[in-house]
């Protein structure tokens, strides 16, 4: 639901429609004038709503607040305390009368023109600033504040305002603005339920550094804090920022696995380091085949891997022998914006991602504990696996909620926000988390179990903690201490196996009630 005090129909419905149309997403969009929200606060209306968008035009609101606070001088600060209570109470109201996700986009002055009076110079009355920076830190953990003053930058002034649609239609924002807008919000929806790629899979010559490993030897490469080499390490650092916030790197590159280890480890340039990088696969096989062994090896669909080749020919090969890829062609001027593929969520953790990692780098050694074994039941012994199970804590409930986001195959398709599943343990959810160990490493957090009276509303677990019959062990705890009934489930093409395996769970509780 859109609640504005903006006249931002038609073209922005119709845009948001497309965007999320292009993404294979159904969107139900409504308008709810903010001063019809004000007179009324409209719950009815709101109850069957999973995100509101809230746009509002400050100085339609205060229109001569600017004059007063210049005449004023002295009362300015206590002037936008007030301002900030205003716009805090609002918020309040409205969180309140619904468990809906608000993305809300920050104030702005250029429509005002403000910027014709203060020129470049910063002003301690840019109350905008103020204003979105006190918002934010009242509600960051139920909202999500836009940088509107940000993406105008980006569009530039003059390209994202609109003088005639301003005083004809009552929408200052031009259609391009519009547009920009609607892939926003869809990144926003995307990052919130975990609709993004996964993993990044990174050649290595031209990719991580400069040069080509086998010809021009480690000394001659191109990496550092100078000329050439710098654009490589900032990309690093780039790198870096997304795995901090949780996606998954992979090395694919024709090379020898020894040259490019050596890289890695003793580089003083290289930013990246082998406990960053979750699958090598470097030899002289072709791209494809190794993006099928490191899809294998993290357990992830194709679908979830972007691939980042310098090579037209890598790249061409790869589209058109797995489309399922999505493929990035490098160039320094534009893999940045390329990258816009990746839907980061804010509720990722440091530690999660840490220890994600350290699971996937200590897999070989699970493999070949399991080549030396006869038998599955022997692996699994030798592994010593360590489930535990319990009520989970407030502080946990993030990790809970990406892990309904991003898992795909063991999961009964339901996916919570921190708010929504707030929302629902206050009205009676219980939910579990399921810890898992073994001999090699610490999973960590990989799987929830939510139960309400004798309906199973909640169940998943990571592709990671999968072949250790850790499914198995959490059904056992369910049938051991609920008296489940009740499934719900929404299938799709990933989780058919699991939806098998919790008819048969059901199947078995009746059998013994029958009994």
């Amino acid at each position: 639901m859109l609640i504005s005090n903006i006249t931002l129909e038609p073209y922005f419905s119709s845009q948001l429609q497309i965007m999320f149309e292009n993404h294979k997403t159904v969107l139900r969009l409504s308008t709810l004038p903010y001063e019809d929200f004000l007179i009324a606060e409209k719950k009815a209306e709101l109850e069957c709503v999973d995100t509101i968008l809230l746009w509002l035009d400050f100085y339609a609101l205060f229109p001569d607040i600017s004059n007063e606070i210049l005449t004023n001088q002295r009362q300015a600060g206590e002037t936008l305390d007030g301002l900030l209570e205003f716009f805090t109470d609002f918020i309040n109201r409205l969180v309140k009368v619904c468990t809906a996700r608000v993305i809300f986009f920050g104030f702005e002055d250029y429509s005002a023109h403000i910027s014709s009076i203060w020129g470049s110079v910063y002003c301690q009355y840019h109350m905008t600033d103020r204003l979105n920076q006190g918002i934010y830190e009242a509600f960051s953990d139920r909202i999500t504040v836009i940088d509107l003053k940000r993406m105008i930058a980006k569009n530039g002034i003059l390209n994202s305002l609109d003088g005639k649609q301003k005083y004809r239609w009552g929408n200052p924002y031009s259609q391009a603005l519009l547009q920009e807008s609607a892939a926003e919000i869809y990144r926003q929806y995307a990052a919130a339920h975990g609709i993004s790629r996964k993993c990044l899979v990174l050649d290595c010559d031209n990719v991580l550094w400069g040069g080509i490993f086998s010809e021009d030897g480690m000394k001659n490469l191109k990496l550092g804090e100078l000329g050439t080499g710098k654009r490589f390490q900032d990309f690093q650092r780039f790198l870096l920022q997304l795995y901090s916030c949780g996606v998954m790197l992979a090395v694919s590159s024709k090379n020898d696995l020894d040259d490019v280890l050596t890289m890695f480890r003793k580089h003083d340039a290289m930013l990246l380091k082998e406990k960053h990088i979750s699958c090598f696969e470097v030899n002289w096989n072709n791209k494809c085949d190794n993006l099928k062994k490191i899809s294998e090896l993290l357990n992830i669909g194709l679908d979830s891997m972007v691939f980042i080749d310098d090579s037209v020919f890598e790249i061409e090969a790869v589209r058109m022998t797995l489309p399922m890829v999505h493929t990035i062609l490098y160039e320094n001027h534009t893999i940045y914006e390329n990258l816009n593929c990746f839907h980061i969520s804010p509720n990722v953790t440091v530690q999660s991602v840490k220890i994600r990692n350290e699971t996937y780098q200590s897999d070989c050694k699970r493999r070949q504990l399991k080549k030396e074994c006869q038998t599955f039941e022997d692996y699994l012994k030798n592994l010593r696996v360590e489930l535990a199970i319990r009520r989970a804590d407030e502080p946990s409930l993030n990790r809970i909620c990406e892990l309904s986001q991003r898992t795909n195959k063991c999961t009964n398709g339901r996916r919570y926000t921190v708010n929504e599943l707030k929302a629902e343990i206050e009205g009676g959810l219980q939910v579990f988390s399921v810890h898992v160990s073994d001999r090699f490493s610490n999973l960590g957090l990989v799987g929830v179990i939510g139960i309400q009276g004798r309906v199973l509303k909640l169940f998943c677990l990571s592709c990671r903690a999968l072949g250790r019959k850790i499914e198995d062990g959490m059904l056992e705890y369910i049938g051991n201490s609920h008296s489940i009934r009740e499934v719900n489930f929404i299938e799709t093409s990933k989780n058919r196996a699991l939806n098998q395996l919790l008819n048969h769970f059901l199947n078995q509780i009746s059998d013994k009630n029958g009994q």
